[in-house]
Order: C-alpha cells, then structure tokens, then sequence
C-alpha cells in the first residue's frame, strides 16, 4: 500500500505519518508512507510519473497549489485514489464535499481522527483489492 501525506507544515505531516505508522503495525498492514511539502510534488508524480498513490492526506491550505486545487483536479481526470483532507480551516468543509473526500481531518483532532480515517480506507482497499472483472468475448 502507498500513502502520500503532502502538507506544507512539516511538523504535522510527521505527526500523522507516526499515527499512522503505528496504526498500520498494529493492524499489520505494511505501507509506504512517503511525505511531500508542496502539491505540485503530488501532481508531478501522478500525472507526469505515472506512479500511483493508495491513500493521499492531503492539507487544504499550502501555497502554490492549494489541496483543493489538487483535489479538484485529480478528480477531473478521474484519478483513483483514496483522498483525506487535512485542516485547520473548518470553513472549507463544504467546498471540499465537490471533490469527494474519503474524509475531512482537522489538525486539532488529528489524534483522534487520523487514525478512524486510516482504519476505514484500508478496509476499502483490501475490500476492493479482491475484486476481478472478468469480459467474455465472443
């Protein structure tokens, strides 16, 4: 599993990457977690590596690019990932919902709330990891 944490606050991208760090050991699932300080990093290695991305914890206000912008476009072409919002700006809640988040984390509960957001996304992709289609030609 892949988890990007892409936050301009250096000290809260460690912070979540511990939580989840321990999280996922005592859950015993193995991931990379890989921290990014700027969107246009996220978008580079999306768009133009072709790499893919699991989870992205994304922080809404940076500069450059904000995580909505990011957000907004990754949507657009219909990129699959799990995307988690992080922030200290409550307001911003209801823009977010256009871009649907798998989940929307304030930094003042981090604690709290990274770890339930965590939990749910790894059980939506070992649910979906199973899954197979099949196409009969005839």
């Amino acid at each position: 599993m892949d988890i990007a944490i892409c936050d301009d606050c250096k000290s809260d991208a460690l912070l979540a990457r511990d939580i989840i760090r321990k999280l996922l050991k005592d859950i015993h699932v193995s991931a990379d977690i890989v921290y990014y300080d700027c969107a246009e990093d996220i978008k580079s290695k999306l768009f133009e590596h072709k790499e893919s991305i699991d989870i992205l914890i994304l922080a809404i206000d940076m500069p450059e690019i904000s995580g909505l912008e990011l957000a907004e476009k990754l949507r657009s072409e219909k990129v699959n990932l799990i995307i988690i919002l992080l922030t200290n700006h409550e307001e911003f809640v209801f823009k977010a919902i256009e871009f649907q988040p798998f989940r929307y984390i304030r930094k003042m509960h981090i604690k709290t709330e990274i770890p339930l957001a965590i939990r749910s996304a790894v059980k939506v992709i070992e649910a979906n990891r199973d899954k197979q289609i099949i196409l009969m030609v005839k």
